[in-house]
């Protein structure tokens, strides 16, 4: 399966530890790493146990979900880690999909190559004679 983990490190970690953390959670997962991306130190949108930074790591990953499940009892305990989050992805990676001007919504306006916009579906219905 194909799953998208963000993991939070306190900002406190010496840069030893924080690697031997790090290879020891790759151990674990025991996984086929896809894109595995270190942001470094960021500042939190709120306070998570009293820390307004933390150290993000985001990994892009192939593995069965008993090695995830042993992973995620390894960080409930391990108190370097601040938080995780987990997504499983079904089809594509984030990184493969396409930009949003190639997606096309078919209840938005389409613009014309003039400039000028195009009638959607929901412009066409008529008008009660109510409101005229």
């Amino acid at each position: 399966m194909k799953y998208e983990i963000l993991i939070m490190l306190f900002p406190n970690l010496t840069e030893t530890k924080q690697q031997d953390l790090i290879l020891k959670i790759e151990k674990i997962l025991n996984a086929k790493i896809i894109k595995k991306e270190d942001w470094g130190l960021k500042k939190l949108a709120y306070k998570i146990k009293h820390q307004e930074q933390a150290h993000y790591l985001l990994y892009y990953l192939e593995t069965e979900i008993d090695n995830l499940n042993k992973f995620k009892k390894m960080i409930s305990i391990n108190k370097d880690v601040m938080r995780i989050f987990v997504l499983k992805h079904e089809k594509k990676w984030p990184f493969e999909m396409k930009t949003s001007k190639d997606l096309k919504f078919p209840e938005r306006k389409q613009i014309r190559r003039d400039g000028k916009n195009m009638q959607t579906n929901l412009e066409k219905r008529p008008v009660k004679e109510s409101y005229k």
